[in-house]
């Protein structure tokens, strides 16, 4: 596929492919990277979800997402079992800095 813009040079996905680096056969989710979220609120627990699934597939080994304690389970059920979601409540902003 080439994305054609008017001034803007083609990029096919084999260009991009390159720039995206090998992982090795023996990646697990504990070599692969860990991200941390703190997103979402209760009038927007959508934003939370799609962020979070940005970042499992990003290719982060472990991902976590912080959500304010009403949008735990809408998150979780739309993100799946692999994805952790923890209440606001337990962030550690000392321990993220």
């Amino acid at each position: 596929m080439t994305c054609r813009m008017s001034g803007i040079p083609s990029v096919k996905r084999s260009d991009l492919v390159r720039l995206l680096p090998r992982v090795p056969k023996d990646a697990n989710k504990y070599t692969r990277g860990q991200l941390t979220l703190v997103a979402g609120c209760d009038e927007y627990p959508g934003a939370a979800a799609l962020a979070s699934r940005a970042a499992q597939e990003s290719g982060a080994g472990y991902v976590q997402t912080y959500v304010q304690d009403s949008v735990q389970n809408v998150v979780r059920v739309m993100c799946g079992p692999s994805l952790v979601v923890r209440p606001w409540s337990a962030w550690d902003v000392q321990k993220a800095t």
